[in-house]
């Protein structure tokens, strides 16, 4: 299985559902650092994630992405079908505003603006840690991580999802937060019906991250379309 994470969100974001994935018998690719790192370009992003899993030999995988990260594995499905036994997505974004984020923003990303960004993401903010958003914070104080974050941000401002599902032959999982301010859950119930092979799972008092803030119910349905895989390719 390969993980992406998020723009910000590195390899923690998905914590609960490696042990989940280690317990189980199933072993995992996971991208550690946050996408907005070292790319700001979709395509880039893309290709690196591709040749990722050439470089390690990976040759079909069930590919997994949370927020931004399900973009990517859209895109990494349309470019390398062949190579995708079940896609999960969780949370992709499309048009992101300072409006939506709730913050005023000047090019200096405070303390104070990324606990806003966190009440916007989470239902319950809580569930992120002083220690979490301030490793994060750090990464990104970082001006060329920022321009790459806004122009990744950008770019998905036009990404037509609707056309993308429906080029994916693989199952596609779809799981959602009820509470998702970022990428509604009712928009994104009627993006699912064009994807011709999949299903769409809404998991209530959550936010934009279901394997962060609801990582039992997440876990649960991607076991649950884990084992499904595996009965059919054995």
């Amino acid at each position: 299985m390969v993980l992406l994470p998020g723009l910000v969100a590195g390899r923690w974001m998905w914590h609960s559902t490696i042990e989940m994935l280690a317990n189980n018998g199933y072993g995992c690719l996971v991208l550690t650092e946050p996408l907005a790192i070292r790319h700001q370009q979709i395509a880039s992003l893309t290709q690196a994630v591709l040749g990722l899993m050439d470089r390690c030999e990976i040759d079909s995988a069930v590919l997994a992405g949370g927020s931004f990260g399900s973009l990517i594995a859209l895109e990494c499905a349309i470019h390398s079908p062949q190579r995708i036994d079940l896609l999960v997505l969780s949370g992709a974004p499309a048009t992101i505003t300072k409006e939506q984020l709730g913050i005023t923003f000047h090019g200096k990303l405070t303390h104070r603006i990324a606990r806003t960004v966190v009440d916007r993401l989470f239902f319950d903010a809580g569930c992120v840690s002083e220690q979490t958003l301030s490793m994060s914070l750090d990464i990104f104080r970082d001006l060329r991580r920022l321009v790459n974050m806004g122009r990744l941000m950008k770019e998905s401002d036009s990404y037509d999802y609707a056309a993308a599902l429906s080029k994916i032959s693989a199952f596609v999982l779809m799981v959602w937060g009820m509470q998702d301010q970022i990428s509604p859950c009712d928009v994104w119930e009627r993006l699912a019906l064009s994807a011709s092979n999949g299903a769409f799972f809404r998991i209530d008092r959550c936010g934009h991250t279901p394997m962060i803030e609801r990582p039992h119910a997440f876990n649960a349905l991607l076991l649950d379309h884990l084992q499904a895989v595996r009965v059919a390719t054995h």
